[in-house]
């Protein structure tokens, strides 16, 4: 599939792309939406917005943003273009995830558990095919990914540990904050279904796209 798109050039790429980010925050707000639990960058994001009022969407571009500004800062101040198109990318998220999270899916959290349950799932598995599409087009990258590349350069830790590292450290913080706060725990069983699924599911998807 991806070889196709790149055939029909660079416009067809850019479409393609812009099509599956409006998809990855479309079920990323979905399955913020079911209040599950997430995975633990998305948790922590959740856990801001509710402790501030800001915005869940605003928070995760102000994350990703930070993001950016620490691969710029490790690079010592290097433009590289994936770098920099990480920029839009984090502004466009932001906003289409306020979007669908507060516009389009403001009822879901009424639902039943059961029927939560089966969203967060199929959001999931939707948002690994999309984020597959958008790693394997290979125009832009995540800018946490980013980060950790970049830091995987440095302390010569593999990507997958550096990765870990970060998730560990969302979630104490997620845990103190619920604990000191009373905010709302954004680490639940929806939490460890992203964590035993969506590798591997992302992992089958990128293979599928380059055949």
């Amino acid at each position: 599939m991806i070889t196709r798109v790149r055939a029909k050039g660079k416009a067809a790429q850019l479409a393609v792309l812009f099509f599956f980010i409006t998809s990855t925050a479309c079920f990323s707000a979905l399955a913020l939406r079911c209040g599950l639990g997430v995975g633990p960058w998305d948790a922590m994001a959740k856990t801001i917005a509710e402790m501030t009022r800001i915005q869940v969407g605003s928070v995760g571009l102000i994350m990703n943003l930070g993001c950016v500004a620490i691969q710029l800062i490790l690079q010592k101040g290097k433009i590289h273009s994936k770098v920099i198109l990480q920029i839009p990318l984090c502004i466009l998220l932001g906003i289409y995830i306020n979007f669908f999270f507060y516009r389009i899916f403001p009822n879901v959290s009424h639902l039943a558990y059961i029927n939560r349950l089966m969203l967060l799932l199929f959001s999931y598995i939707c948002l690994a095919f999309s984020i597959a599409i958008i790693m394997e087009l290979n125009i832009v990258t995540f800018s946490l990914e980013g980060t950790c590349r970049v830091l995987q350069a440095i302390v010569k830790l593999d990507y997958g540990v550096i990765r870990l590292l970060v998730d560990l450290l969302c979630i104490v913080l997620c845990l103190v904050i619920y604990f000191t706060r009373s905010e709302i725990l954004n680490i639940r069983e929806g939490s460890v279904i992203v964590m035993l699924l969506f590798g591997p599911l992302l992992s089958l998807f990128s293979k599928r796209l380059r055949n």
